[in-house]
């Protein structure tokens, strides 16, 4: 569900998945974005945003600017565009900039540049309930964080010159505004696999989901589920910048570590629509050993399993994805090239981090990688 200029795009037929609550909450808050920008517009008066970082006396980058945003921005709209600069506030809660920087400062060196080289990050309120912003969110449902975070770049029309780079992460990271209640990464990845594919939890669903599990007691903390959200925010924006030099020009799926990056992992790489949004598939996912009886897979196996009840076969799925002769990082990988490109990015994060253990169904993504050649060629396309 995607707000251009307030018109929706339908996901392809064969990729019709159950609606999430998430999901419809996300495009009411979206819809809703674009009446109150198509009314505001014209009185929304941009102003200077300060730089989010800013270098200490030892040359050390140090984040220091954080803003909310309103619950009626819409980062999707088209013509009826208002920059964030325009309607976007200081943070106001030291807890949360404190955890920010904590993650800031736990973060590798590539990931502190490309934060830094940002025009403005943000903390989102949409989605936030009664009333509550990004300084104190209530989140609407436990999934709200995965439907409300974002990264882009600006592009004509909605500015002509200029184009900003921004991040949004969801205020429900921190649910009412405490840092202490953010979850551990392992409990952050496990809820955004059950978002990513409604995955029945609770009383009346799986009785045994599966869920992310780590050895590395040390990293798998709340702030390393910051460093995720902040990295693959980053990475849908650092995605343009690589793939269309040009905002607003065309696409070069060459120009990137030597046009090697998709070799192995799909068989070509669609034009993505203006906003990708969560959950969202390339029209047809197609991967280059899709053919292979041993290893196939598709999304709408997974999803046509679930609606089943078939759980035992919704998890051989995710385990064909992640099993140590693939070559994807998490299970969101597989959903489009772009998708893939971030979170094989966001894996490098958190490698380069620290982390050195993030398991699923017995699959150690974080430990097993330099064993997965293409995997490995692709993690070596970012820096270290």
């Amino acid at each position: 569900m995607i707000c251009s200029a307030c018109g929706l795009r339908q996901l392809h037929p064969t990729m019709m998945r159950p609606v999430r609550a998430f999901a419809a909450a996300f495009a009411l808050a979206v819809l809703a974005g674009c009446s109150s920008n198509t009314a505001s517009a014209a009185a929304a008066t941009p102003k200077a945003l300060v730089a989010p970082c800013t270098t200490g006396s030892g040359g050390q980058l140090q984040l220091t600017n954080i803003y909310v945003l309103p619950a009626s921005f819409d980062p999707s709209a088209e013509n009826n565009y208002v920059p964030p600069s325009a309607v976007a506030t200081p943070l106001a809660n030291a807890d949360i900039m404190n955890s920010l920087t904590l993650a800031f400062n736990a973060a590798s060196q590539p990931l502190k540049r490309d934060l830094c080289g940002l025009s403005g990050i943000f903390v989102t309120s949409a989605g936030c309930a009664n009333g509550s912003d990004g300084n104190a969110c209530i989140p609407g449902t436990p999934r709200t964080a995965f439907g409300q975070s974002w990264g882009y770049r600006e592009h004509p029309p909605q500015v002509m010159s200029n184009f900003g780079k921004y991040i949004g992460i969801s205020g429900a990271l921190w649910p009412s505004g405490k840092p202490a209640n953010t979850p551990i990464l392992t409990t952050y990845e496990s809820n955004l696999l059950y978002s990513l594919f409604n995955w029945p939890t609770g009383t009346n669903g799986d009785p045994n989901p599966p869920a992310y599990t780590s050895t590395d007691t040390a990293h798998n903390t709340s702030t390393f589920s910051i460093i995720a959200a902040l990295a693959h925010e980053t990475g849908h924006v650092l995605w343009y910048v690589n793939f269309r030099p040009t905002a607003g020009g065309n696409f070069n799926f060459a120009a990137f570590c030597g046009g090697t990056f998709y070799f192995e992992s799909w068989r070509h790489v669609d034009s993505p629509p203006r906003w990708r949004t969560f959950g969202d598939t390339q029209s047809v996912p197609n991967l280059f050993h899709e053919t292979d009886p041993n290893r196939g897979y598709t999304v709408g196996n997974i999803y046509t399993a679930l609606a089943q009840g078939d759980y035992a076969g919704a998890k051989r799925g995710l385990h064909n994805i992640l099993r140590h002769e693939q070559h994807w990082a998490s299970p969101l990988s597989v959903f489009s090239p772009d998708e893939d490109f971030v979170e094989t990015y966001t894996l490098k994060a958190l490698a380069g981090a620290g982390l050195t253990s993030l398991s699923l169904l017995n699959d150690d993504v974080i430990g097993t990688y330099p064993n997965k050649a293409t995997l490995n060629r692709k993690l070596g396309c970012f820096p270290s």
